[in-house]
Parts: C-alpha cells; sequence; structure tokens
C-alpha cells in the first residue's frame, strides 16, 4: 500500500479552503488515490491521507 501526502496552501476563508481540498484530493484520485480520512487540525487547516493499493495498481496497468 502507498500513501500520499498533498499540501496545500493555507486559506482562512471556509469555502476556498473547501475548494482547494476539493482541487487536490480529485487530482490525487484521478492518479489511482482514494481518500481515507481528512481529519481537520483547529479551524483552517485539514489533512487528506490517501492511499493506493499496489497490487490494483499493478493489475490495472498490466491491463492497459
Amino acid at each position: 500500500m502507498r500513501i500520499r501526502t498533498v499540501v496545500i496552501d493555507y486559506e482562512p476563508k471556509t469555502g476556498k479552503a473547501a475548494q482547494l481540498l476539493e482541487g487536490g484530493g480529485n487530482e490525487t484520485e484521478g492518479r489511482g488515490y482514494e481518500c481515507v480520512t481528512s481529519p481537520m487540525v483547529g479551524t483552517t487547516k485539514a489533512l487528506p491521507v490517501f492511499r493506493r493499493n499496489t497490487r490494483e495498481a499493478c493489475a490495472s496497468s498490466e491491463d492497459a
């Protein structure tokens, strides 16, 4: 299993922060990762955690 960390710029406004998280999450999921959790830290920070099962990733690349 592989873990990926995504760094998103600080944004104090909730709506803009949500857009940044959503964009980063969609991009990461497009690369074959799934979001496992996204805990909030304080009021304006989040730590999204993504994982990818390397066996599934290898199988899908062999099928292509």
